[in-house]
């Protein structure tokens, strides 16, 4: 398939091309002058990392060699152009998990929990009411628990019938970064950035808290039907690594499409000054 190229990316490239090569940019560089490396191509992608007047670092994997700029034959052209992606999305990492692999992993239900204490603070598997810190200060983003019963067994329904329940992101939280919040009270190893109210309903259901629409507790459901209904696979699951920042939660937080009950105006007005 043919690319064209417009004038305006046409500009782009020819102004990247005769800009000098910078640090943390990849080049082309001739293979002969890379001792030991080698490759069936004239030429190896490096990353450039330390420039010294007319010494130049490159990385290939994990070895480094020195060059001289002499030795590149062109610069990664593929990053030049507009790029709209917002890409903190990348950071975030995709599961195929059921539904019972959730409630489980998260702690959900789960009465054989074990205990961790850092800092003197016992560590809880999830967090329903997470917070960052701006300033210094600590803020909640989260709604509290607002399902009416009547949406509670929509989602159950939902489940029933099949249907796309949504995302479900999880900020994962690792001994060092706990660690490192000394003073902290509340400290969890999975906050729920999005999915707080059907993660509940799934919970309240389960715990026959509330009947479906059919009049029926989970403890009423076959074996059959019960296993369908945690082992269903349509939540969509994604993880935020260890040591995300917090902007970039609040973020991911303000740009996730919600389902059920939406988000007032006034929550998410106050949501938008943590950023």
């Amino acid at each position: 398939m043919k690319k064209d190229i417009s004038k305006k990316k046409q500009k782009k490239i020819d102004e990247f091309k005769n800009k000098p090569v910078n640090v943390g940019e990849h080049v082309y560089v001739k293979k002969s002058s890379l001792i030991s490396w080698e490759t069936k191509s004239e030429k190896t992608l490096c990353k450039v990392i330390s420039i010294k007047g007319s010494k130049i670092k490159v990385k290939v994997e994990s070895s480094t060699y020195t060059i001289k700029k002499s030795d590149i034959l062109s610069k990664l052209l593929i990053y030049v152009g507009e790029n709209p992606f917002d890409e903190i999305f990348e950071t975030t990492r995709p599961v195929a998990f059921a539904l019972s692999s959730i409630l489980h992993y998260l702690g959900i239900n789960d009465d054989r929990e074990e205990k961790y204490k850092i800092n003197g603070v016992i560590v809880g598997r999830c967090n329903w009411n997470p917070f960052i810190y701006k300033k210094g200060k600590k803020y909640y983003y989260q709604r509290d628990f607002i399902w009416k019963v009547k949406d509670k067994r929509l989602l159950i329904e939902s489940i029933y019938q099949n249907v796309d329940c949504g995302k479900i992101l999880v900020r994962k939280r690792g001994w060092q970064e706990l660690e490192n919040m000394k003073g902290e009270k509340e400290l969890y190893f999975n906050d729920i950035v999005d999915g707080k109210q059907r993660l509940d309903a799934v919970r309240g259901f389960i715990n026959n808290e509330f009947k479906d629409n059919y009049g029926n507790y989970y403890n009423d459901l076959s074996d059959h039907a019960q296993t369908k209904l945690v082992e269903h696979q349509l939540f969509g699951y994604s993880e935020m690594p260890e040591n995300s920042k917090d902007n970039d939660v609040i973020r991911q937080f303000l740009k996730l499409n919600f389902t059920g009950v939406p988000q007032s105006k006034e929550h998410i007005n106050f949501v938008k000054t943590l950023r």
